[in-house]
């Protein structure tokens, strides 16, 4: 399982040079997850930068390319340690 975060996408989508990387993870995962704050900011992002299509794209590559599962985070202001993820995911 990896947790990929809105950076990785934006590089995928972007073409940039470390895309590959990002991609094949991806596609060696036994299971994604996504948090629903990156699946937003990813979605605005190239929304931003390519226009309705992009976003369109980054929905179709969460759920229909790939099969992300959509988290819902729980944590504590900025102290990540103290995060209860592992119950939500």
């Amino acid at each position: 399982m990896i947790v990929v975060d809105s950076s990785a996408l934006v590089a995928i989508f972007q073409r940039e040079r470390d895309a590959a990387l990002y991609a094949t993870a991806i596609q060696r995962a036994d299971r994604l997850v996504i948090s629903a704050v990156n699946v937003h900011e990813t979605g605005m992002v190239m929304r931003a930068r390519r226009g309705i299509d992009a976003e369109r794209l980054v929905w179709r590559f969460l759920r229909e390319d790939n099969d992300f599962e959509i988290a819902l985070l729980l944590f504590k202001g900025d102290d990540f340690a103290a995060t209860d993820v592992k119950r939500y995911i």
